[in-house]
């Protein structure tokens, strides 16, 4: 029975080996993506997605209608969660990339073939 190469060994195809690459790219870009303090409205300074999300304490009053806390923690959140949907797609992916085959196996490969 043929085994399908692993994508560290040798005789994998460039699609094992890059398109894992590629994903772990993403995933690094999206951690870095939830790491970096954002603006919220063009004036408000908000703390990184991953770590609470929490205003700039020199935030001037009335810069925006309502609280600025909790509209760092909302726009933190959804950043979260997009953060999350493309990580999770590029694990995903990334994973059926490099595990899974891209030819349909032959009758000499099939038992009773």
């Amino acid at each position: 029975m043929h085994r399908l190469p692993k994508p560290w060994e040798p005789g994998a195809s460039a699609r094992q080996r890059y398109v894992p690459l590629a994903a772990a790219v993403v995933i690094v870009a999206v951690l870095v993506y939830a790491l970096l303090p954002f603006t919220f409205a063009g004036t408000i300074e908000c703390s990184s997605a991953l770590l609470g999300s929490q205003a700039d304490p020199a935030t001037p009053a009335g810069a925006i209608v309502g609280n600025a806390d909790t509209a760092c923690a909302d726009t933190g959140g959804r950043r979260l969660v997009n953060a999350a949907v493309i990580g999770a797609a590029a694990l995903v992916l990334g994973l059926a990339g490099a595990f899974l085959p891209s030819d349909l196996p032959s009758d000499e490969d099939t038992p009773g073939g």
